[in-house]
């Protein structure tokens, strides 16, 4: 075989191959972090990236730390989304009608105002989570729970089914260490310990005939 034809092929490929990367590492870096002041609970982020949303209300973010909502957005070859948020269950802030502009990096949005290239505002904050195993015979089951007074909509947050029996879901409580709860078949059907509420902490908690046990082992094994 001619050895400059296959010099020229390893060079070709080299080439094809270092474009690759770096379009790659391009895209890689196009992500965005938004952090939202908002005393909604659940608080979900509905957002275009180049003309393309997402399905309404848009996705779930996460509790950064009391009184912000956090969540990173894959952006692919975009710099810039729009973006608005909602409570999931019809009351929006979507700037006015026109939508916040948001880019890459840390961007908080706060009273309408967006802040591009900011500073973690959680940052020093601690931010606990509690994990809820629930025993049940409902299908589905749903989750109602008030972190620091500030309760998630009714019916609240699906529950997954971690086991025969068993359902779970995992909550982010921001700075708080305990939270209220209560639990409903998304049907009117409620166990709210008697009117009183459940008072659960950090780490992994049952509830079980009225009990709740702190610090619990996984009900479902490992």
């Amino acid at each position: 075989m001619n050895r400059r034809r296959v010099h020229l092929a390893a060079a070709t490929a080299i080439v094809a191959l270092s474009s690759l990367m770096t379009v790659t590492a391009a895209r890689a870096a196009n992500s965005a972090t938004v952090f939202y002041k908002t005393g909604w609970n659940p608080a979900n982020i509905h957002y275009g990236i180049n003309g393309t949303w997402t399905s309404v209300p848009g996705v779930a973010m996460d509790t950064a730390c009391t009184g912000w909502k956090k969540k990173t957005v894959d952006l692919g070859n975009a710099t810039s989304f729009q973006v608005t948020f909602n409570n999931g269950s019809g009351t929006w802030d979507n700037n006015g009608g026109n939508n916040y502009t948001a880019g890459t990096g840390t961007t908080t949005v706060k009273d309408g105002v967006v802040t591009a290239n900011a500073a973690n505002p959680c940052e020093g904050t601690t931010t606990n989570s509690a994990t809820v195993y629930y025993y049940t015979g409902w299908n589905p089951a749903d989750i109602h729970y008030g972190i620091n007074g500030t309760w998630t909509s009714v019916p609240g947050v699906a529950m997954d089914t971690a086991c025969t029996g068993w359902k779970k879901k995992t909550v982010d409580l921001g700075n708080a260490t305990s939270f209220q709860v209560t639990f409903n078949n998304g049907s009117g059907t409620w166990d709210n310990n008697g009117g009183n509420n459940y008072t659960v902490g950090t780490g992994t908690s049952t509830v079980k005939n009225g009990v709740v046990t702190a610090n619990a082992a996984n009900p479902c094994g490992s």
